[in-house]
Parts: C-alpha cells; sequence; structure tokens
C-alpha cells in the first residue's frame, strides 16, 4: 500500500470523525477529539490487514455500529436469515464488538471459533462482514440440520450439532440452556419493537 492511499484513508476518516462530532454537537453531546494518525512500518510497508485493523480501532463509536449493521443486513440478505435473529445472536454472543474474543478463543461479531471460521471460508474473524456472514451461514446450517427448529439451532450454535444430536434436544449445559434462553429473548423483542 503506497503513502497516498494512506493519505487517502486518513482523510476519510478524519471525514468519518468530522462529521460524527458534528452529529453529537447537534445531539447535545459531548465531543470527542480522535485525529487518525499514520502509521508506517519502517520500510514504509503497511499490510492492507494492518491498516484495516488501525480503521476499526480508529472510527468512531457511531461509525462501528453502522458498518455493524451494514455486516448484519448484507449477512441477512445473503443466508436469507431474519435480520434481527443475526442482531440478537450477535447481541448474545458479543454485545456488537467486533473485536470481542473470549475465553474460549471465539472472536468477533458472532464469536466464531478458528476452526469453525475456517470451515466458513472466514479469513478475518474480526472483519464485521466476514464474521456476520460466517455465523449466518453456520446458524442456517443448523437451522437446516435441525429443520427449522430454531431452539435446536440456536443450541447447535452454542454447544455444537453433535451435542443436540446426541441429547436430542436442547443439551442439559447450563450456558446452552441460558444462550438459547438469551438469544430468544432479544429476538422476541425486537420483533415486537
Amino acid at each position: 500500500m503506497n503513502g497516498s492511499s494512506l493519505e487517502s484513508i486518513n482523510r476519510v476518516l478524519q471525514r468519518i470523525t468530522s462529521i460524527d462530532q458534528r452529529i453529537d454537537q447537534i445531539e447535545g453531546k459531548e465531543i470527542k477529539s480522535s485525529s487518525p494518525k499514520k502509521k508506517e512500518s519502517s520500510d514504509n510497508q503497511v499490510s492492507f490487514a494492518s491498516v484495516l485493523g488501525q480503521i476499526r480501532e480508529k472510527l468512531p463509536t457511531r461509525a462501528n455500529k453502522w458498518i455493524v449493521e451494514d455486516a448484519i443486513e448484507q449477512a441477512a440478505k445473503q443466508t436469507n436469515l431474519d435480520a434481527d435473529l443475526i442482531r440478537a445472536v450477535v447481541e448474545v454472543e458479543s454485545g456488537g464488538n467486533s473485536s470481542a474474543v473470549s475465553g474460549a478463543g471465539a472472536k468477533g461479531l458472532m464469536q466464531l471459533i478458528d476452526s469453525t471460521a475456517q470451515d466458513l471460508g472466514v479469513q478475518d474473524s474480526f472483519d464485521p462482514h466476514q464474521n456476520a456472514l460466517g455465523g449466518a451461514s453456520y446458524l442456517k446450517k443448523q437451522l437446516n440440520r435441525f429443520g427449522g427448529n430454531l431452539r435446536l439451532a440456536l443450541a447447535a450454535y452454542n454447544a455444537g450439532p453433535e451435542a443436540v444430536a446426541k441429547y436430542q434436544g436442547i443439551p442439559p449445559y447450563n450456558e446452552t440452556i441460558n444462550y438459547v434462553q438469551s438469544v430468544e429473548a432479544h429476538y422476541r423483542k425486537r420483533k415486537i419493537s
């Protein structure tokens, strides 16, 4: 990536920051100053992945929410899943934090384990679009496997399809039982709103 590309990215980030600050002014909120700074390696070469990481770190909270929302909408369109269902899973899995990492090593919005991400073709689990599409595809696969039964698909998403098959229903794991109930509650809440 050359210097002019980095300058263009920095200009875009500065513009996003100024728009975000203007929105805060209009809404009467405190203004945060966060002007992007250029990072370069010693040989003046920066990988595209590292630039994307820097951009994600520098984006204002509102812009990150827009990116997450776009990722969810795109995943819903590509998988034919209800966007509100994907939002409910994202809320329970990561709280909408595309940089989230669990104690078990699950990553991103929909908390993909590396092996699952690899199977789904996700190259960067922290990329909201890749992660949302991968997680939605995996959920769709579980829905298909369990005859459209949302509760079983969610249990399989959390505990794995083998556990659901073994117990012929939601496995008797507190984490999985709570997970299914929580996603369903978030999903119902979104459908009522």
